[in-house]
This record gives structure tokens, C-alpha cells and sequence, in this order.
């Protein structure tokens, strides 16, 4: 059986499995893309097994295992070793926000009264 063949015949079912595996539909997209591409390297001997789809299947594990170890170490957890940076800080905006509330105000009063505002000032 040739690789193409093999694809054909059983893309659908490695699909599945891997959904199983993962429990995300769209993963398990990107994880049989992955494993066919190093099956495709490899299938002259994975063609010489007795059951080619098991050596596939095991491959998908894999791929999934390693994906989750990737992403766990990619993973920052908020809070560890970030105690200064999580202080509470200044908020730069807030001169603008004072500006625009001021500003909102003064259009919210009547003209006259927006005519004294520059004398006064």
C-alpha cells in the first residue's frame, strides 16, 4: 500500500482517533497534518508493519503528548515571581479622563453659562 493510498483509505478514521485524543477537533487537525508529514518521511518502513494504522496511531500519541509538553512550558502562571510588577500602578490616563469629564460638563451647560466660564478664567 502506498502512502497516498493509505491517506485516502483512512484520513477520516485518523482524524477521529485523534479527536478522542485530544478532545478538540481543530487539534486533532493539526496533529494528523503533523504526524503524515513524518509518516510520509518514514513510510517506506512503517509499509513493512503488520499494521501500519497502529504504528500511525501511536505516532498521533505521541505528537499530542509532545504538543501538551510544549504549551505546559510555554505557559507563564500569573502571579509567580511577579509580585513587583504586579503592584498596583498609576493610571496615566487619568489626567485625560479628568479633561474629558470636564469637558463633557461644560458642553452639558447653558450657553450663557459657557460664555462666562472663559472670563472667569
Amino acid at each position: 500500500m502506498t502512502f497516498e493510498e493509505f491517506v485516502t483509505a483512512r484520513l477520516g478514521a485518523l482524524v477521529r482517533y485523534a479527536a478522542v485524543v485530544t478532545w478538540d477537533p481543530d487539534l486533532a487537525e493539526d496533529i494528523v497534518q503533523n504526524v503524515l508529514v513524518r509518516a510520509q518521511a518514514r513510510w517506506g518502513r512503517i509499509a513493512r508493519l503488520d499494521a501500519p494504522e497502529r504504528s500511525v496511531h501511536r505516532m498521533v500519541v505521541n505528537e499530542f503528548l509532545s504538543w501538551r509538553r510544549r504549551r505546559a512550558s510555554r505557559t507563564v502562571h500569573v502571579g509567580e515571581g511577579l509580585e513587583g510588577l504586579l503592584a498596583p500602578q498609576c493610571d496615566p490616563t487619568g489626567r485625560y479622563d479628568d479633561r474629558d469629564a470636564v469637558i463633557r460638563a461644560i458642553g452639558a451647560l447653558p450657553a450663557r453659562q459657557k460664555a462666562v466660564i472663559p472670563l472667569h478664567f
